[in-house]
């Protein structure tokens, strides 16, 4: 990583160090067996500036460049996945709003959203919908001045606390994104418990009868919610996630290692047999590989280029593939300590199965990542990516 990218790239750095040191890595195995990120946590996020890293200055926001903002995944995932879901899902609902959102909707939302005064979720997935967000059901009808909801979401991350969501809903013109305020009348939320993996994401499913809503918290134009607006959501989380699997390889990778070295079977150190040695030389060929991918995103992200859609696509893809070979190769060399509490890889194991399904599954990214290249070797560059998202993108559990 180098400082060069933005001025200040050294101190968020320096900032993620201290709060991974100070409250990640002590909170990773509390949010696992308790199933939330405890309160502490959430508030030295917020007083630390890290919710809002993201974002324009112009909200009160900290500018990082998206290489540095991807340092941040990386270093708080290697520590805990539950935990960087909250900095991920809160910067993609604050991404949408900043993309798409109208001045007066940026300007109302974004500081308190930036401070981290108030917490955003992601909510897409629905129980019958899944990962094809052009099937949801919420309902959006258009009555005065108040759009009013009917229907449920589920499996929405930090649904549990977030005070708003940016929601999509089927309306008669189209799919459309709204801004719901926790507090909205007729809306229910109830916690969901027992996942597999990144226990702490505090899920939550969302009930609407006869929610309403005022009409200006309309995100852009109906007919446009799923294919952009929401699309401009879920790339944000991706590239997002493609770091965070990253830090949590290399996590993998330390674990493993530090066995290794102070472990002897059949008269010779672990780390000496050869099969032990392959499985080692793997992981750091993947997590190098992965590092290379997530830089070539982060890079075209920085550009605006229209081929960081696709680049960031492959890198969530291969990450998220990469890791849950990792994190495999992890617990078999670590063996049963590997599947036992005491040691972090049975977590970072059941992570990774939760990172190949969410912001859409592995067999989604295959699709996407076709439709993408196969339209791109067709047409000139600049008109690749927006086309081929809208036929290929779907959602994920958010």
């Amino acid at each position: 990583m180098s400082a060069e990218l933005v001025p200040n790239a050294t101190e968020w750095l320096a900032v993620a160090d201290t709060f991974v040191s100070q409250f990640a890595q002590l909170a990773a195995e509390e949010c696992d067996r308790l199933e939330r990120v405890p309160t502490e946590v959430i508030d030295a996020l917020r007083s630390s500036g890290l919710l809002g890293a993201h974002l324009d200055t112009r909200y009160g926001g900290g500018g990082c460049d998206p290489l540095v903002s991807g340092e941040l995944h990386r270093r708080i995932g290697g520590a805990s996945a539950s935990i960087q879901g909250v900095l991920n899902v809160h910067q993609m609902a604050t991404r949408t709003i900043e993309r798409w959102g109208s001045a007066d909707q940026r300007e109302k939302w974004l500081p308190s959203l930036a401070s981290g005064n108030l917490q955003a979720a992601f909510a897409l997935s629905e129980p019958e919908a899944g990962s094809d967000i052009a099937r949801v059901t919420t309902r959006a009808d258009l009555v005065g001045d108040e759009w009013r909801l009917s229907g449920r979401k589920k499996w929405i991350t930090f649904g549990q606390v977030a005070d708003l969501f940016v929601l999509l809903a089927a309306a008669p013109q189209g799919p459309l994104v709204l801004l719901v305020p926790r507090n909205s009348s007729g809306l229910e939320i109830l916690p969901i418990t027992g996942l597999l993996g990144c226990r702490g994401y505090m899920l939550g499913e969302l009930r609407f009868d006869d929610c309403r809503v005022p009409v200006e918290n309309a995100i852009g134009r109906p007919g446009f919610g799923a294919s952009h607006v929401a699309a401009s959501g879920l790339d944000a989380g991706r590239y997002a996630l493609a770091w965070a699997c990253l830090g949590i390889a290399e996590a993998c990778l330390d674990e493993a290692l530090a066995h290794t070295r102070s472990t002897s079977r059949f008269g010779q150190r672990l780390g000496e047999h050869q099969l032990v040695q392959r499985a080692l030389a793997e992981m750091v060929v993947k997590i190098d590989a992965t590092r290379l991918l997530c830089k070539e995103a982060g890079e075209l992200r920085a550009q605006r280029s229209p081929l960081s859609i696709e680049k960031t696509y492959v890198a969530k893809y291969f990450a998220s593939r990469s890791l849950s070979a990792i994190a495999s190769d992890a617990v078999q060399l670590l063996g049963a300590k590997g599947c036992s509490a005491e040691s972090a890889v049975q977590r970072y194991f059941r992570d990774s199965k939760i990172m190949e399904i969410i912001e859409g599954t592995t067999e989604l990214h295959q699709i996407a990542i076709a439709a993408l290249v196969t339209q791109r070797s067709r047409r000139p560059v600049p008109n690749a990516a927006a086309p081929a998202v809208a036929a290929a993108e779907t959602g994920a559990s958010r």
